[in-house]
């Protein structure tokens, strides 16, 4: 196991460690206990800091205080607190990060001033591509990196990648892979990284698959927007857990060198992989997430899917398709991407993806987009996308008559249009079923179940080693 080399900076005096603590504490009431006091416009500032009602600028302006006195530890806690209420703008972001990794260096921390470089990097498209990153050993296994063997990694994964994978729409390392890097985020969240992993057993036969990625700063190391998936290509359970312990050490050095806010892996315990991480997972674990995975299975008759509907959706599916029209595209149709454009302009939401991105989308074999009609006017769509033989509802827009169920109507359509293309599984993918999730996140969960006649229980490893 690999440890935390996150660097710990030290106070240089006692106000430096005093105000630090008020910061990280989230408690502005101890300002006016401090010996000596600090001027009022700056106590000021720093009670809308902690707050969360200081703007970016006046956060800047409390670094630039604290710099002339050299309080460094001050700094730095200034700096995470103006991250994590930065407005979703990469460069903006980038700057604090480029704070930090200034007091740091000057401070003699070199890892972390390295790891915030790197960040501030991904955040500004200035990915030092030179840079090795270090890979944990073993006499028995190797190693084949995406980051530092780009080659040897696509040659893998041209030959070796898991039909899992293929068929898994969260993960799936042609199509998603390509939509997740090649999305429209830059400007938001930087450039995403790929730091996927194949470990080889001796005779360069793969023994494992691991598909994981960077995306915003402060988001744990990931596969796109799902936790990882570990693949094994062998059911000898003596040799995976070797090279799953192998693994999850590589990922523990991905997140200290790319600064990643932790680890999320996908633990099934019925699973070999699963059983290995088991025996690992205490020392790394902070957390589990759990989640549900709904989908539909395809198989069936479709009259028999229809009525392992709930009640209430089927009675809301007879009752839009009175008012309704559904058809759908499943190629780049200019004019059915520019409706579903505008239908997100006109209730004032920006579309995940531009208009571009979805036509190349639809170029793709099993892609279709569904749209509803009321009066041959849009009000809603869904987009479906094909991995293996398993169709995913990717993502939805609904906005007509609140009488009308529109969702509802246009679900069951692309479930039906799945099955007649072939398709034996509709994914509606990871759904939050925590408690402490937001409502709207709960009520979306409520509404794909609804449909699902398949539920597994999923459980996230969330490893916060920062």
């Amino acid at each position: 196991m690999i440890c935390n080399l996150k660097e710990e900076v030290k106070p240089v005096s006692i106000l430096d460690s005093v105000l630090s603590s008020l910061i990280i504490s989230g408690d502005s009431s101890g300002l006016s206990k401090i010996d000596g006091g600090i001027p009022p416009h700056i106590a000021e500032l720093f009670s809308l800091a902690i707050s969360n009602t200081a703007s970016i600028n006046q956060y800047y302006d409390l670094i630039n205080i604290m710099a002339r006195d050299g309080l460094v530890s001050t700094i730095l806690a200034m700096a995470d607190l103006a991250i994590s209420r930065c407005p979703p703008v990469a460069s903006i972001t980038a700057v604090f990060f480029k704070i930090r990794e200034s007091v740091e260096e000057q401070a003699g921390m070199r890892w972390a001033a390295a790891v915030d470089r790197r960040i501030s990097q991904r955040l500004t498209d200035q990915i030092n591509r030179d840079e090795e990153l270090p890979v944990p050993e073993d006499s028995r296994l190797q190693i084949v990196d995406a980051w530092n063997q780009p080659d040897e990694f696509a040659h893998l994964s041209r030959h070796y990648t898991s039909d899992i994978l293929l068929s898994d729409p969260l993960r799936d390392p042609i199509i998603t892979k390509r939509n997740h890097f090649l999305g429209e985020l830059k400007p938001v969240q930087g450039v995403h990284v790929d730091f996927s992993f194949f470990v080889l057993d001796s005779d360069d036969s793969p023994i494992l698959q691991v598909e994981c990625d960077t995306s915003h700063c402060n988001a744990p190391l990931r596969c796109r927007e799902s936790p990882i998936l570990i693949v094994a290509f062998t059911d000898d359970q003596q040799l995976i857990d070797i090279a799953v312990k192998l693994a999850v050490d590589q990922m523990l050095w991905i997140n200290s060198w790319a600064g990643t806010r932790g680890i999320h892996i996908d633990y099934d315990v019925s699973t070999d992989v699963g059983r290995a991480l088991q025996k690992i997972a205490h020392p790394i674990a902070s957390g589990l997430i759990h989640m549900k995975r709904g989908s539909v299975s395809l198989l069936r008759d479709i009259n028999d899917i229809f009525n392992s509907y709930r009640q209430n959706h089927k009675r809301s599916i007879r009752k839009c398709m009175k008012y309704v029209s559904i058809d759908y595209v499943d190629n780049s149709d200019n004019a059915a991407v520019i409706l579903y454009s505008e239908l997100h302009r006109k209730i004032n939401r920006t579309p995940a993806l531009s208009c571009a991105r979805l036509a190349e989308i639809l170029s793709y074999n099993g892609c279709r987009l569904y749209g509803a009609y009321y009066d041959k006017d849009p009000v809603g769509f869904a987009l479906i996308t094909g991995h293996g033989r398993v169709a995913y509802y990717a993502a939805g827009i609904m906005s007509g008559p609140d009488n009308i169920p529109i969702g509802h109507a246009l679900i069951h359509q692309a479930i039906h249009g799945a099955k007649n293309d072939g398709f034996i599984k509709f994914d509606f993918g990871l759904l939050d079923v925590m408690s402490e999730c937001d409502q709207k996140l709960l009520n979306i969960t409520n509404f794909k179940l609804g449909f699902c006649n398949e539920v597994s229980d999923r459980i996230t490893l969330n490893s916060n080693v920062m």
